[in-house]
């Protein structure tokens, strides 16, 4: 539980996923304009695992970096 700073009481907030993210998207500024991420959704509950499999050269590291 955690407490509502705007009123005195408790309310009930939902903890199951330990991560998620919404939409997330990073492009390149550097002259070649490519992006690393184009809108990624993803959620991880507890209890679950998450693996990042790719081909090399796929700009997983930054997906990775801006994850984290």
């Amino acid at each position: 539980m955690v407490k509502n700073r705007a009123k005195s009481r408790y309310k009930m907030v939902d903890i199951s996923n330990i991560i998620e993210i919404r939409d997330l998207t990073k492009t390149y500024t550097d002259g070649l304009g490519g992006k690393a991420l184009d809108g990624l959704s993803l959620k991880v509950k507890r209890g679950e695992f998450l693996s990042i499999i790719r081909p090399s050269g796929s700009h997983d590291q930054a997906k990775v970096h801006y994850c984290t």
